[in-house]
């Protein structure tokens, strides 16, 4: 709670319901009431359980109708900005040019990052041979972040990078499908592909 915004910190719990509901009991008890409030009103706590008694009593008057108590609404910009940036800079925490870019690498992330959420498209069949076809390629996976990446229900999003495109591919919509495990297979016992990634990582 001390070494992050609170942005990042609704950010990293955003699908938990639970931890939102200690995030703002935590803000309530430091008086960041304008934030405590946006985060229940984003996610609907104060629906349900999701609150303890005391702080649904807290936060209670603020959504009755007619409110009997107001709050400034703030967005979480890490949820409205449409920009490929580092963080610390989207949220003005560090200078801009402070980290390397992909615009300084010579990548233009409009044409060169590219986000695949459907396996029936002309984008991953670019992919696919784009990726089988290199000598080496960059991979990077990001796991559910409610859950560990040794729990068996597995990756978020897959990152592969060739020396021309960056993949982003949206494990949670198409890892059900035989054609993203048919090209996991594939590209992981590819002998001529060299896979970097980070040292954790290893395939059965």
């Amino acid at each position: 709670m001390n070494e992050a915004t609170w942005m990042q910190i609704e950010e990293k719990f955003c699908n938990d319901k639970s931890i939102l509901g200690i995030i703002v009991d935590e803000f309530l008890y430091k008086s960041k009431i304008d934030e405590a409030m946006s985060i229940v009103q984003r996610h609907r706590l104060y629906e349900g359980d999701c609150l303890m008694p005391p702080v649904q009593k807290k936060v209670s008057p603020y959504f009755e109708k007619p409110p009997a108590k107001t709050f400034n609404y703030l967005e979480n910009q890490l949820f409205t900005f449409d920009d490929y940036a580092p963080t610390q800079e989207l949220l003005k925490i560090e200078a801009p040019s402070t980290f390397i870019h992909l615009n300084d690498l010579g990548c233009d992330p409009r044409n060169d990052l590219i986000y695949i959420d459907n396996l029936d498209s002309e984008a991953f069949d670019a992919a696919v041979i784009d990726i089988l076809s290199s000598e080496a390629i960059g991979f990077d996976t990001e796991f559910k972040f409610n859950l560990t990446r040794f729990d068996v229900s597995g990756t978020a999003l897959m990152q592969i990078a060739t020396r021309t495109k960056a993949y982003l591919i949206d494990s949670l919509k198409v890892s059900e499908t035989p054609k993203y495990n048919q090209f996991v297979r594939e590209l992981v016992s590819q002998p001529k592909i060299k896979i970097v990634f980070h040292y954790w990582m290893a395939f059965k």
